[in-house]
């Protein structure tokens, strides 16, 4: 199993014995549907107005047009948006090294932090393109007997 594989996997193990201690007001968060696209330029302008906020400011690199190339056109990395009732509500960065680690990097819009949103995106894009990376790693792994990273 190559090594997002397995620390996917056990990000996913983690995350669902947390899922089953939310509390009950938060159970609505967790049927929302949030779909995922790949980051696009128009997102910027609205992407790069979170970071007028201070903790997330503190805690990720501002995105700037090299960021955006690199996140758009590396064969390592993808950015996604989370988006819910037409409204981009957070961002999922992916990375992996040449050793296959991969790196998760995941920003809620500021005004929706602290309410449940970061783990119904965190829930949503491990059971939907998250999935790709440990099932996809898992299969090829077995299969071809070559640990392969799937298509980001």
């Amino acid at each position: 199993m190559t090594g997002i594989a397995v620390a996917v996997e056990r990000l996913i193990s983690d995350f669902e014995n947390v899922r089953n201690t939310i509390p009950l007001k938060f159970e609505a968060l967790w049927t929302m549907q949030i779909t995922f696209r790949l980051l696009a330029m128009d997102d910027l302008p609205g992407l790069r107005a979170w970071f007028e906020d201070s903790e997330l400011s503190r805690r990720l690199s501002f995105p700037t047009d090299e960021w955006f190339a690199h996140v758009t056109t590396e064969e390592t990395a993808r950015c996604r948006v989370a988006v819910h009732a037409e409204q981009v509500i957070g961002e999922v960065q992916v990375d992996r090294d040449e050793d296959e680690r991969g790196y998760l990097d995941l920003a809620v819009r500021p005004d929706l932090r602290r309410r449940g949103f970061g783990a119904a995106v965190l829930s949503a894009f491990l059971s939907g393109p998250g999935r790709a990376y440990y099932f996809g790693g898992t299969h090829r792994t077995r299969q071809y007997g070559q640990p392969r990273m799937p298509e980001l």
